[in-house]
């Protein structure tokens, strides 16, 4: 005689928000570009970067300068990837954060005069180069400003400590962030993050 047992497993997902949360904002790090944020460099007391808008069409081209003059790199967004891969490709462009099939670009910004931002162009070994001013598919944005325009973070908890409070007397206990699949910015104060997160609990039933 043969006995089958029939296991049902049943997974149930329960969200739980919370809110009101502080964290500081030197140590966030972005959804998109995995990369940290931080604020080493900065112009007239903002750290500043560059980013590309909605205005950028086909017709445009980015490029960037040697301090000659002359071009070091140029490459659009609108190629043909049939085979997959960037036909720009350049080992030495490593900005602060850039993915060309979501149009996504951002540079900080060293240093700026009249005509020019010198900007990061490979973060890795700070290797600075040109890009013109008065581009329309630029906007000029602080890193505060970046972080709350991303629909949601990751934050790293070894690097982080996050509080209950804006005077940083209450931490939260970081066993209780186990599970959290989203943090959302709020707003920023200073150097402090405002947060909330949405956290999922797992559930298992057997029978």
């Amino acid at each position: 005689m043969i006995i089958i047992l029939f296991f049902i497993i049943i997974f149930h997902f329960s969200c739980e928000e919370k809110t009101l949360e502080h964290t500081t904002i030197s140590k966030v790090t972005d959804t998109i570009t995995k990369k940290q944020i931080y604020s080493k460099r900065k112009i007239n007391g903002k750290s500043k970067l560059l980013k590309i808008n909605d205005k950028y069409t086909k017709l445009d081209t980015i490029r960037f300068y040697n301090s000659d003059g002359s071009l070091w790199y140029k490459f659009t967004f609108f190629y043909d990837d049939s085979d997959g891969k960037f036909e720009y490709y350049n080992p030495n462009f490593k900005p602060f954060a850039f993915h060309p099939d979501y149009f996504l670009l951002v540079i900080r910004i060293i240093n700026e005069n009249d005509s020019l931002y010198e900007v990061e162009v490979n973060e890795s070994i700070s290797l600075i180069k040109k890009v013109k001013k008065n581009i329309t598919f630029y906007d000029e944005i602080t890193l505060g400003e970046l972080v709350l325009s991303s629909p949601s973070i990751t934050i790293d908890l070894i690097k982080n400590t996050i509080y209950n409070d804006q005077d940083l007397k209450v931490k939260i206990d970081k066993s209780l962030l186990n599970g959290v699949y989203a943090y959302f910015p709020l707003e920023i104060n200073g150097d402090l993050l405002k947060i909330k997160w949405k956290k999922t609990t797992l559930i298992k039933k057997v029978g």
